[in-house]
C-alpha cells in the first residue's frame, strides 16, 4: 500500500473516530450546570448509550474497513477499546470540578457498545437477506 493510500485509510476511517472522540471528551469534561449538559436534548444515561453505541460502530468501521461485513475479531477489537476508552473517559471525569466518574456509566456505557455490535450485525444480516431475496427473484 502507497503512503497516500494509508493516508486516505486514515482520513476516512480514523478521523471520525478521533473527532467523535473529542465530542465526548468534551462534553465530559463541561461542569454540571453548564449550557451543554443542561440543555443536551437527551437524557444523560441515553446519552452515554447512544454515544458509545455510535462510538462502537465507527471504531469497527474503522477496523474493518466497511460495515457491509461482520468480522467477529474486529467487532471483538473495537469493543474492547470502546469499553476501555468509556473507563478512561470516567476517569477523566474524576478530574472535572463538580462530576464524578462511576462504574455504573462504565456499565451503561459497554451496553452501548453491546447496542452498537447488534446494529451492525442486524443491519449485515438484513442485507444479506435482501440479496438472497434478490437473486431467488430472478
Amino acid at each position: 500500500m502507497l503512503p497516500s493510500e494509508k493516508m486516505v485509510d486514515f482520513i476516512k476511517y480514523y478521523i471520525p473516530v478521533l473527532i467523535y472522540i473529542g465530542i465526548i471528551l468534551f462534553l465530559s469534561g463541561q461542569q454540571s450546570g453548564s449550557f451543554f449538559l443542561d440543555y443536551f436534548p437527551v437524557p444523560l444515561k441515553l446519552g452515554h448509550l447512544i454515544g458509545y453505541a455510535g462510538l462502537q460502530i465507527l471504531m469497527y468501521r474503522a477496523i474493518n474497513k466497511t460495515l457491509v461485513s461482520v468480522n467477529n475479531l474486529n467487532m471483538i477489537k473495537a469493543f474492547i477499546f470502546t469499553v476501555g476508552f468509556a473507563i478512561i473517559d470516567e476517569t477523566y471525569q474524576t478530574f472535572v470540578p463538580t462530576r464524578s466518574g462511576s462504574v455504573v456509566d462504565v456499565i451503561i456505557d459497554s451496553v452501548g457498545a453491546l447496542t452498537g455490535l447488534v446494529g451492525i450485525w442486524l443491519i449485515n444480516h438484513l442485507l444479506m437477506r435482501f440479496q438472497v431475496l434478490r437473486i431467488s427473484r430472478k
